[in-house]
């Protein structure tokens, strides 16, 4: 790296912050800037900037309010900075400049404050004079200057549209049963915003997280971390296909799925026994209605947290699934991380330290939880040793057949604010919960099953959940026409923040009445969807459960799709 090394320091107006009436605290002006190995350390007083290039068009920004400030292990970025970057530094009495091929850095000196440009001088990003950097007790927040023709994109599961601009919503993963309509935040966030003006960010934080994209005030928009300290990639390129190229290469890229996960899958919540399972296979056979799986809800085990079949309901198990293989026919089976006071599991998972605690270091019990109205403890997925002892309870279970996982309620649906985890607070690891889960079901299939591609299901994510190759769904929809319709923005917003296999509950789950012609304008809908899959309850969720034309209609486009 080649690196003037010249510092000049501004003796006049050195104060470190400058305080805006809205209590937040803005870096004062510049007093100086060193290079540590990769790294361009910029000062507002006892403040720091830090620059660090991962390649000439990926730059990641930290903000250090005070000396020593420390940042998290990334949960989410999987890259460093061994990549040659040239950048070069030069200083003049007003503004800083760092260059790399791609990028060009000004850092305005009084006060402080940073543009990014490409490289030829097109303007991407600026903070205005009276935003930038700054905090407000724990939070920390970043205000850029907001280009009249830009518009946004990602972010996650979004159903309030397809731009962003013009909406304010937090960042934190948020189960919502029964919507029927556009919600700011559900389960699904992924800080990552894809701009049309040639950049995009992915802000680095997990805590929760909340964007205005000129909401407040329409010349400017910004981000705001609750917790944790605020770090942020500058991606410059200038397609969003290229910006998410780069994010992708930056946090990973989703492996293809099994063949068969691009087929139509036939869930319920749910299929309660074996003989009402063989019966739905046989009868897509005989209808010739193609079909690739079954799913199976939570009756196929007696307790949730058993993680063992229910051999009262389910007598062969093991032979049913290789039954249906012969049919080609795959099983996937719900589980999720918590485990209720009678299942078989939670003697062993209270006293063996494996779930998450009280103050005190005791396990943190859930009253009055909805499948059993007893008490329910909580996997702590950020303990290694709680992820091994959960993923050694999976091969028995699956036997030699059983094709996938469907791993729900990772939001995770019930987390009090005072839970404890290995890894710290709710409030640091309720977003990258499912994350970690994720990633203890793909590492424990692939020496499990090394030429197996893996499909997990899931209600909720990360950035970065998609290297575990997931299959997201967008939860517990109403049955309404209003619930289909938000489906498409969220579905492309999906697609545009790196998580591209995602789909929703043909028909709708529940909170509502599923007509004929919704069960066939959903399944029209899905047949083009990455996934397609048909789920609810308290209603027939096959295409035969809606008279005749119904079914002929879902019949040639599931017919259409393969």
């Amino acid at each position: 790296m080649l690196i003037d090394r010249s510092i000049r320091l501004l003796v006049a107006g050195a104060c470190l912050f400058v305080v805006s009436g809205s209590a937040q605290t803005y870096l004062g002006n510049y007093s100086g800037y060193d290079v540590a190995g990769r790294a361009i350390n910029v000062h507002a007083g006892s403040a720091t900037v830090r620059f660090v290039f991962y390649t000439p068009e990926v730059v990641r920004v930290d903000f250090m309010p005070v000396p020593g400030t420390v940042f998290d292990s990334s949960f989410v970025v999987i890259r460093d900075t061994t990549l040659p970057v040239t950048a070069i530094v030069s200083d003049s009495d007003s503004t800083l400049t760092v260059l790399s091929s791609s990028v060009r850095i000004s850092v305005s000196k009084a006060p402080l404050r940073v543009s990014y440009f490409t490289s030829s001088g097109q303007l991407l990003l600026a903070e205005p004079a009276s935003g930038g950097l700054a905090t407000q007790q724990s939070a920390r927040f970043v205000t850029f200057a907001l280009n009249p023709s830009e518009h946004f994109y990602g972010t996650g599961e979004r159903g309030i549209g397809l731009d962003l601009r013009g909406r304010s919503f937090d960042s934190y993963n948020t189960q919502s049963y029964g919507y029927g309509g556009a919600l700011p935040t559900m389960s699904i966030n992924v800080p990552f915003l894809a701009s049309t003006n040639g950049y995009a960010l992915y802000f680095e934080n997990t805590y929760r997280g909340r964007f205005d994209l000129g909401v407040s005030d329409a010349s400017r928009w910004w981000y705001r971390a609750s917790g944790g300290e605020l770090s942020y990639f500058l991606i410059v390129a200038p397609t969003l296909q290229q910006q998410i190229e780069h994010y992708t290469w930056l946090t990973g890229r989703q492996p293809l799925p099994p063949r068969w996960a691009f087929g139509f899958l036939q869930s319920k919540f749910g299929y309660q026994n074996e003989t009402e399972a063989r019966s739905i296979v046989q009868t897509m056979r005989q209808k010739q209605i193609p079909c690739d799986g079954i799913i199976l809800d939570l009756y196929w085990y007696v307790n949730m947290g058993d993680l063992i079949w229910n051999l009262s309901s389910w007598p062969t198990p093991f032979q049913m699934m290789s039954d249906f293989l012969a049919d080609g026919v795959k099983t996937i089976v719900i589980t999720q991380p918590y485990i209720t006071a009678p299942s078989l599991n939670f003697g062993e998972a209270s006293t063996g330290g494996y779930v998450a605690t009280n103050s005190t270091g005791q396990p943190y019990y859930l009253p009055g939880w909805w499948s059993c109205n007893c008490n329910a403890i909580l996997l702590d997925i950020t303990k290694p040793a709680a992820r091994s002892w959960w993923w050694n309870k999976h091969p028995p279970f699956f036997g030699s057949h059983l094709a996938g996982l469907w791993t729900d309620l990772g939001e995770p649906e019930r987390h009090p604010d005072d839970m404890v985890h290995h890894l710290g607070t709710t409030a640091k690891v309720h977003n990258i919960y499912n994350l970690l889960w994720a990633k203890t079901v793909y590492d424990g299939l692939s020496p499990f099953r090394p030429s197996q591609r893996l499909f997990n299901l899931t209600r909720s994510g990360y950035a970065g959940i998609q290297r575990y190759g997931v299959a997201t769904w967008s939860g517990d929809v109403s049955r309404s026409f209003g619930g289909l319709a938000v489906q498409l923005p969220m579905l492309l917003n999906m697609g545009m923040s790196g998580i591209a296999y995602h789909n929703s509950d043909i028909g709708g789950f529940c909170c509502g009445t599923t007509t004929p012609e919704l069960y066939a304008r959903w399944m029209q809908f899905g047949t083009f969807c990455p996934i397609t899959r048909a789920h609810g309850t308290g209603q027939p969720t096959e295409p035969w459960g809606y008279g005749t034309q119904a079914e002929s209609i879902c019949k040639r486009f599931i017919e259409l799709r393969y």
